[in-house]
C-alpha cells in the first residue's frame, strides 16, 4: 500500500488523438506508461525535498530584521504588504535573499520587480529567476544588475517579457 494520491493514467488525461499526435511527434509510447507516472511522482516528491531543504537556508523574518536594522513587525509588514516575497518552511516565514543587497538593504525597484513577476512564480521560480546570469545583462544576474544601478523600467520590461512566454 502506498500513501500517494490517486493520480490518473496517461490515458485517463489525455484523449486519444492527442495522445496518437505525441507518439507521432516522437514521444515513445512508453512516456505514457503507469511506470512513468510513478516515476515522475517520485521525480516531483524529491524536487519539493530539495526546493524545500534550500529555503531552510533562507534568513527568517528575524535576521532580515537585523540586516535591515528594523524591528521583525516592520519586516511583516513588507511581507503582507507584498512589498517583500516570502515562504514558510517549518512553519517558519523566511525571505529569499536576494531581495536584500550585500549592503543590508532592500533591492532597488524591488515592488516594480515583485509587480512584475508573473502571479503563477512562487517565491522558489521568483529567486532563481532574480539570481540566474542574463546574456542581456552582461552577464549579471537582474538582481546583481539592480544593485548595480540598472535601471529599474529594464528589468521590469524584461521580466515582462518573460511572463509573456509562460
Amino acid at each position: 500500500m502506498t500513501d500517494e494520491p490517486d493520480r490518473p493514467s496517461p490515458e485517463q488525461t489525455l484523449a486519444p488523438a492527442d495522445m496518437a499526435f505525441a507518439i507521432a511527434v516522437g514521444i515513445p509510447p512508453r512516456a505514457f506508461s503507469e511506470q512513468a507516472t510513478r516515476e515522475n511522482a517520485a521525480y516531483e516528491r524529491w524536487s519539493a525535498e530539495v526546493i524545500e531543504e534550500e529555503m531552510r537556508g533562507w534568513p527568517s523574518v528575524e535576521d532580515v530584521a537585523v540586516r535591515l536594522g528594523v524591528h521583525p513587525s516592520a519586516v511583516r509588514r513588507l511581507v503582507d504588504g507584498e512589498d517583500l516575497r516570502s515562504a514558510a518552511v517549518d512553519k517558519v516565514t523566511v525571505i529569499p535573499p536576494w531581495q536584500l543587497t550585500d549592503r543590508g538593504q532592500l533591492l532597488p525597484g524591488l515592488r516594480a520587480v515583485l509587480a512584475a513577476m508573473p502571479g503563477d512564480y512562487g517565491p522558489y521560480e521568483t529567486q532563481n529567476v532574480m539570481t540566474t546570469p542574463v546574456e542581456e545583462l552582461d552577464g549579471k544576474s537582474p538582481a546583481r544588475a539592480l544593485e548595480q544601478g540598472h535601471p529599474v523600467p529594464a528589468i521590469v520590461d524584461w521580466i515582462t517579457w518573460l511572463g509573456a512566454g509562460s
